[in-house]
């Protein structure tokens, strides 16, 4: 290394500034290209670090998860098959349909994975599950009316798979007010239709009144038209009898005159001759030929023997 005298020293020219150019040590538009702006790989950026950290905490997971058999929950309440899974370490558990909390009163079907095989305790468990039935005759009662029973049967969970409906009759059910319940087992409703029952004895009641209304008329009539033949009956024996003492009265004033006549009539002079004299006025007597004359005044103002 050469030492300089202090005389040279401070004779060398002053020490040109080294600050880097504005524009990257490149000078002119090349500079913008540089190594400064390259874009970086996705794996060096903050997202593609967040998916890579997060895919290796899920690997490390599923990894460390143990693996266990299924249990087999199929017959048993809701409740007790999610308290099996959970045990077992399975606590997602997907139930359908819904059981809107009314799980001690739902059986399991059927289960997916099937019991047995050996899953990961992460694993999801599928149960289909259907309405235990058992408490059906506890909600619809005998003699309860039909539509009310359907709604306290939803209120506790049922659906309409859940039961069938069946008549007495065989009849289709279709207006659920008019149908009162005979008996609810085994997931079956029996009903019958009280409201036909009912028309029924309506009918028959309006039938049973019109009868005794149409006998009662009829009782009237032949109650009326035998007062009015007993009427007809005596206003005839009636007339016969007033007919009867009218001839009677009659025979007894003609035979009173007949008598009076007897009585105060000439006595009659036995045969005579038609057109002769008489004398007696009023007299009788009998022809030739038996014909009564009696002794009147003829057109000559005599008194003559005439017919």
């Amino acid at each position: 290394m050469e030492v300089l005298a202090p005389t040279e020293v401070l004779q060398q020219p002053p020490a040109t500034p080294t600050t880097p150019p504005r524009d990257g040590g490149n000078g002119g538009r090349n500079g913008r290209h540089g190594s400064h702006g390259a874009k970086k790989p996705w794996y060096k950026r903050w997202w593609g670090i967040t998916i890579i950290v997060l895919l290796t905490i899920g690997v490390i997971g599923y990894i460390f998860t143990p693996s266990k058999a299924i249990p087999d929950v199929v017959g048993q309440t809701v409740f007790e098959a999610k308290i099996a899974l959970e045990k077992e370490g399975f606590k997602t558990i997907t139930v359908t349909p819904d059981t809107k909390g009314k799980d001690r009163k739902w059986k399991v079907e059927e289960q997916t994975p099937e019991a047995g095989q050996k899953e990961k305790t992460s694993t999801s468990i599928t149960l289909t599950v259907k309405r235990d039935t058992s408490d059906l005759p506890n909600i619809a009662k005998k003699g309860m009316m039909l539509d009310k029973a359907i709604t306290a049967l939803t209120d506790e969970g049922y659906d309409a798979s859940d039961y069938k409906i069946e008549s007495d009759s065989g009849k289709s059910v279709i207006l659920y007010s008019n149908w009162e319940i005979l008996s609810a087992n085994n997931g079956v409703i029996r009903v019958h239709n009280k409201a036909a029952d009912e028309e029924a004895a309506r009918k028959a009641e309006e039938e049973k009144k019109k009868a005794e209304e149409e006998a009662a008329q009829k009782a009237e009539e032949e109650k009326k038209a035998a007062e009015e033949q007993a009427r007809q009956q005596a206003e005839q024996q009636a007339q016969q009898q007033a007919a009867a003492e009218e001839a009677a009265r009659q025979a007894q004033q003609q035979a009173e005159q007949q008598q009076a006549q007897q009585q105060t009539a000439p006595p009659s002079i036995g045969t005579v001759r038609g057109g002769s004299f008489c004398s007696s006025e009023g007299s009788t007597g009998t022809s030739s030929a038996g014909n009564i004359l009696t002794c009147r005044v003829a057109s000559d103002g005599r008194l003559r023997w005439m017919k």
